[in-house]
């Protein structure tokens, strides 16, 4: 058999060839246009959504701030709503207590209550002053409000206290609290029965005694 007869076309199956072929290019174009069409139509819908997104971000904290800023808001109110025009013991009050006085906040109501307990107790409310920094105009404004309890003042004995336990107080230094221990060793039949009996000593100042006296038991 020749194999040439296989390649052999008549003029019309040519003709139908051209034409399928011709069909075939056209179907190609156009699934290749629409699949583009497809694609960019695709890539448009995003850009749509993040920006919807976007302005619901933007709200959200936008809404997020504004009730962040009526919560700070609402908390001063209370703070301030917290402050009273009641009279306070200032021996027993709490840290709570002193700071529901006008210009006091939980700083100073800490150093009130730590030199507080540093004293033994305040027998006079002017020595709130003596606290660190402590403002001449807050005092001025609340010193009305404050009532000081003497009884509850912690004694020092003093013919048996040691040098540590004397010096420890804030109005007593290292060397007035030698000196009285040292006076009491040198003459073990001494004792200090009264403010005057201190006097004789030479590193305490009669207003060193007088500013210590209420802290002290002659027991």
């Amino acid at each position: 058999m020749n194999w040439k007869a296989y390649f052999f076309f008549t003029k019309g199956e040519r003709k139908g060839v051209a034409i399928l072929l011709t069909i075939a290019f056209l179907f190609l174009i156009i699934r290749t246009i629409l699949a583009y069409n497809k694609v960019e139509n695709t890539d448009n819908v995003p850009t749509e959504e993040p920006k919807i997104a976007s302005v619901d971000t933007s709200f959200n904290k936008a809404s997020s701030a504004n009730n962040s800023r009526t919560f700070r808001r609402s908390n001063k109110t209370s703070r301030r709503a917290e402050k009273t025009d009641e009279t306070v013991e200032i021996n027993s009050a709490d840290t709570t207590t002193f700071k529901k006085l006008r210009g006091i906040g939980s700083g100073y109501a800490r150093m009130i209550v730590n030199y507080r307990e540093k004293l033994g107790g305040f027998y006079n409310t002017n020595q709130i002053l003596e606290v660190y920094k402590f403002p001449k105009e807050t005092y001025d404004k609340i010193k009305n409000q404050l009532v000081v309890d003497t009884t509850q003042i912690k004694k020092i004995l003093i013919n048996t206290a040691s040098v540590k336990e004397l010096k420890s107080h804030p109005y007593i230094s290292y060397y007035q609290a030698l000196s009285i221990v040292e006076n009491r060793e040198l003459q073990p039949q001494m004792r200090y029965n009264s403010l005057y009996d201190m006097i004789v000593d030479e590193d305490l100042k009669e207003a060193d005694i007088l500013k210590i006296a209420p802290y002290l038991s002659f027991e």
